[in-house]
């Protein structure tokens, strides 16, 4: 196993999520380890009564040296990809065509802030 395999153990664990702004509860995320601690899995459920969930599947690209992660919901399911940079795990996507003929190109950033 490659030392780059446990740059994101930061976010194993169960966490209430909270918006940006700090104040507003965005929902509750569960984070493990699966197939032989090579993939972190994350488990998602938004707050309140909305019926949205999803889970991630993690892992380093050795070859590419990157982080990739498959995301999958009730309603899409996209491929990001990107590194640990200053104790953020930093995600994007390709350009995604868009219904309408525009392109969209996603981030996520993913850090552990305790209060």
């Amino acid at each position: 196993m490659r030392w780059q395999n446990r740059q994101f153990d930061f976010w194993l664990g169960e966490w209430s999520v909270v918006t940006s702004q700090g104040a507003t509860p965005a929902g509750d995320s569960r984070i493990e380890l699966i197939l032989g601690d090579c993939v972190v899995q994350e488990n998602w459920t938004s707050a309140g009564n909305i019926g949205y969930s999803g889970k991630s599947y993690n892992t380093y690209n050795a070859a590419l040296k990157r982080w990739e992660q498959y995301w999958v919901d009730n309603a899409v399911h996209i491929f990001f990809y990107g590194e640990l940079k200053d104790g953020i795990m930093d995600y994007w996507t390709d350009e995604l065509p868009q219904p309408d003929g525009k392109k969209l190109k996603r981030a996520s950033a993913i850090h552990q802030a305790w209060t």
